[in-house]
């Protein structure tokens, strides 16, 4: 019998790490205050001694709080990974750190007395909402591990665009939460280290009671349950301790990313075979890589402001990249598209343009001014200019991310892709954005150009780690919401370089089009037209490679060339689209899906419905964002985001119901 035995080199390599890291904080200690003054400062700093206070109350309290946090991360995405059986499985992924942060924001705006005695009990209200809406996802998808995942994965953005949308209304007092929701270490005392210390240790002794139970999981769950384990009820509880861990973390220093997704896989690389083995190494893991990567950054010249959480998201992306290739998850049918119970004529989409050209009219002329709602008159002037490139801007980026997700969805055969849940549309954010910082004059065609090679960089990686996009439809899911999340991170950290322009790119990053010009919406206009026509004269192509590569090689298509062309246009579109609306609306999610419902399947006139449904949503999104607060915008993005990722919900219930796993 094989016996679980230490890995050398991996062992090497994290001691080596921790060594770095100790060795980091010494010089910088040493820097600070004499070691012969260490224990005195601890002890009590000197009131006249700067050293001894900084060294006291900012760097060891800094220290400390890096071990906890880190320990706490690792043993929650061990407890994560084990019960839901998923290697991308960690409560920042499943929306617990999300829904943490939310309930955080909400609380200092509307309930500051919750906060008397700290911020725990809002986040972990928070964290709870986001482990109730993982458990009905579970319950209606038949606790299919997948499923949960993705549900988190959708609530999670929910949540950002609520918390985005909280931050633009009250800029004046949440600027600073930028810094901290990127996880922010920054100490100036021990009071949050002293809070860490029973969280931490409670949550230790509850994850060795369920080491057992939770190690029996390893086999398949009838085996488990013949094996005396209630799979369900551990599955819960251990869920329930990990989003625990996740909120107290998130409540003391911020959103810090990678830490509990890498901690079990580098215990398990390590040689911990056996779970309970595995949870104590990922404590230890999550410790070191926590502590050390902080050290590093502030010992490295230039870069110590940077906020810690950020750069372990990025300093997680191979480790993720690579856990993306190497997913296993349930095939099911090839073919992930439902059929509509019936095929429409294209000719039913003729009387759909003039109700689009009344809304979009309707939209221009009528709205809430300083006399109240009022129907504009022809020639009304400065307020009719104002208002249509905001309205023609949003009904081309709503068809733009329809279209971007019909083509998504029809090349990976899977209902839910979209641009938002496969990356796309976070890639062409983080385009943006990093022109906005490095040149921030930049006009003309650079945006546009800048989203697209965003965006063609988030699909070039989802297709590199699923093979082309030809791996099972639950696994493309899974890595492209991953690779989302990853991107998601580094847009934060962009935005914490952007400084005085970081309000303003988060608003344009939420969707807003208030600034939408006159030019931008006639490219935005152009580039919908063009991607219309192009998917009308890839039809072929499309209906295809949607028989998979075999038979579209046996009819005579080159698959690759095609994906390729294809896989270019939706990056085209999904950056386009993200430019006027920023990267999470989720029109390119349901605008598809709402055309095949009704009745409209693949080509022209698929793609013709994606657009005008696209459209239309977007155009009444804007005309609630521009009238729900007046005389303050909201932006577009954010009000679609709101209202689609519950319906992006509903449809992974609906799916996981026909389909489990």
């Amino acid at each position: 019998m094989a016996r679980a035995s230490i890995r050398w080199a991996p062992a090497l390599l994290l001691a080596l790490f921790a060594v770095v890291g100790v060795a980091a904080l010494f010089t910088r200690a040493s820097a600070t205050l004499p070691a012969s003054l260490w224990l005195t400062a601890l002890a009590g700093p000197a009131a006249d001694d700067v050293r001894q206070a900084v060294f006291a109350l900012s760097l060891a309290p800094r220290a400390a709080v890096a071990l906890m946090a880190g320990a706490a991360l690792g043993l929650g995405g061990a407890l994560c990974q084990q019960a839901l059986r998923n290697p991308l499985a960690e409560p920042s992924v499943l929306g617990v750190s999300a829904g943490a942060q939310l309930g955080i924001v909400f609380a200092t705006l509307y309930a500051p007395g919750l906060l008397m005695f700290g911020a725990d009990v809002p986040a972990l209200v928070g964290a709870a909402l986001a482990v109730g809406v993982a458990l009905l996802v579970a319950a209606r998808a038949r606790s299919a591990p997948v499923a949960v995942t993705l549900g988190g994965l959708i609530f999670g953005l929910f949540c950002a665009s609520l918390t985005a949308l909280l931050v633009i209304l009250h800029r004046d007092y949440l600027t600073d939460l930028l810094l901290w929701q990127a996880g922010a270490l920054d100490q100036t005392g021990w009071s949050v280290a002293a809070g860490l210390v029973p969280r931490l240790a409670l949550g230790a002794l509850a994850a060795a009671l369920l080491a057992r139970p939770l190690g029996l999981l390893d086999l398949p769950d009838d085996s488990a349950r013949s094996a005396g384990a209630r799979v369900a009820t551990v599955r819960i509880i251990a869920f329930a301790l990990a989003a625990a861990l996740a909120a107290s973390v998130t409540a003391s220093v911020g959103v810090i990313g990678f830490v509990g997704l890498a901690a079990p896989h580098i215990a398990r690389f390590a040689g911990a075979r056996r779970f309970a083995g595995r949870l104590v190494l990922s404590a230890i893991v999550g410790a070191v890589l926590l502590f050390s990567t902080d050290q590093l950054l502030q010992a490295t010249p230039g870069l110590g402001f940077l906020p810690t959480g950020a750069m372990t998201t990025l300093a997680g992306a191979p480790l993720l990249l690579w856990l993306m290739r190497r997913l296993q998850t349930s095939r099911g049918a090839p073919g992930g598209q439902d059929a509509a119970t019936a095929r429409r004529s294209p000719f039913w989409l003729v009387p759909a343009l003039p109700v689009l050209a009344l809304l979009m009219l309707a939209a221009l002329q009528f709205g809430r001014s300083e006399t109240g709602w009022e129907w504009l008159q022809p020639g009304a002037g400065l307020a009719s200019e104002l208002r249509w490139p905001r309205v023609l801007g949003a009904a081309a980026a709503g068809a733009l991310a329809a279209l971007s997700g019909y083509v998504l969805q029809t090349l990976f055969r899977n209902p839910m892709a979209s641009p938002e849940l496969l990356g796309v549309a976070q890639g062409a954010g983080v385009g943006l954005v990093a022109l906005a910082v490095a040149a921030p004059a930049a006009g003309g065609l650079a945006p546009p150009i800048a989203a697209a090679l965003g965006a063609a960089g988030a699909l070039g990686l989802l297709a590199l780690v699923t093979r082309g996009g030809t791996a099972a439809p639950d696994r493309v899911l899974l890595a492209g919401a991953a690779l989302g999340a990853l991107l998601a991170g580094l847009a934060t950290l962009l935005l914490t370089l952007a400084g005085p322009r970081a309000i303003a790119l988060l608003n344009w990053m939420s969707g807003s089009t208030f600034l939408v010009t006159g030019a931008s919406a006639r490219i935005a206009f152009c580039a919908a037209a063009a991607t219309l026509l192009l998917c009308a004269l890839a039809r072929r192509d499309l209906a295809l490679l949607a028989l998979g590569d075999v038979a579209a090689a046996a009819l005579g298509q080159t698959p690759g060339r095609a994906r390729a062309r294809l896989l270019a246009l939706a990056a085209l579109a999904a950056g386009v689209s993200t430019m006027i609306v920023g990267p999470l609306s989720f029109i390119g999610l349901i605008g598809p899906r709402m055309a095949r419902l009704a009745g409209f399947g693949a080509g022209a006139a698929g793609a013709l419905a994606s657009a005008v449904i696209g459209a239309a949503l977007l155009v009444g999104a804007d005309w609630i964002g521009r009238n729900a607060a007046y005389p303050w915008p909201l932006p577009a993005g954010l009000i679609a985001a709101l209202i689609g990722a519950p319906a992006a919900l509903a449809l992974l219930v609906g799916r996981g119901r026909r389909a489990p796993g």
